[in-house]
């Protein structure tokens, strides 16, 4: 009767269920991109660059541009398909501008971006391989704002300057790719907006030579947006 019996069929194992990639842990790179923002300046009474004794002198703006690069640094911790998470960078701006005024042509104007840095938050929602996160906190920037009158000969009594480290707040986002499951590329935008800084020149007769006589203020407002892209190693 045994003989009679059908033979069992083989019994395959299941396939091997596919690990979901974790986002949790530290993880730094580098990253290259590109700035662009405004900058302005306001220049009050009662005599700066020459603006004479009206309501008011003169504001200028103007586009700064240029390339950046640096590194960035951070953690990562996966609660289901939640990611939070904190992010350092740090780097060189490479924005910049130089323009004259419509008032004068020997109203020189000029922002320059130097170092800088970002320290975020983010939040943001895992799909596998794929995150797409939000972030913000705090900027800082090496910031050369300039007005001169007179330029190229520059009158000593009317020179507002700036060359300081000027803090601000970030906010941004963007979208990050295991490759593997440790290099991770990103795509980010980021917003750096900074405080206002304000300054004197030392007036007229001073012949540029302190203490200040009869000073006028110089406003500067600057803000920055950028675009990266980035390359990291997760451990």
């Amino acid at each position: 009767m045994a003989a009679d019996l059908a033979a069992r069929m083989p019994v395959k194992a299941p396939p091997p269920v596919a690990a979901v990639f974790s986002w949790t842990g530290f993880y730094i790179g580098g990253h290259v991109g590109y700035g662009w923002g405004r900058s302005r300046t306001d220049v009050g009474l009662p005599d700066a660059l020459d603006c004479g004794g009206g309501a008011s002198c003169e504001s200028i703006a103007y586009d700064t541009n240029g390339a950046f690069g640096g590194a960035y640094i951070g953690y990562n911790w996966q609660v289901n398909s939640l990611v939070f998470g904190l992010d350092a960078e740090g780097g060189y701006l490479g924005a910049k501008a130089t323009v004259f005024s419509t008032i004068a042509t020997d109203h020189r104007f000029e922002t320059t971006y130097g170092g800088y840095g970002a320290f975020t938050g983010r939040l943001g929602f895992a799909v596998d391989r794929v995150l797409f996160y939000g972030k913000g906190g705090l900027a800082v920037a090496q910031i050369r704002n300039e007005a001169l009158d007179d330029f190229p000969n520059p009158d000593p009594e009317h020179i507002g300057r700036s060359d300081t480290t000027r803090f601000g707040w970030a906010v941004g986002g963007g979208m990050e790719y295991a490759l593997t499951n440790n290099w991770i590329v990103r795509g980010e935008y980021l917003y750096m907006g900074f405080d206002n800084k304000r300054v004197f020149d030392l007036g007229d007769g001073s012949g540029g030579v302190p203490p200040a006589t009869d000073p006028s203020p110089y406003t500067f407002r600057d803000h920055l947006h950028t675009a990266r892209l980035g390359l990291a190693y997760k451990f």
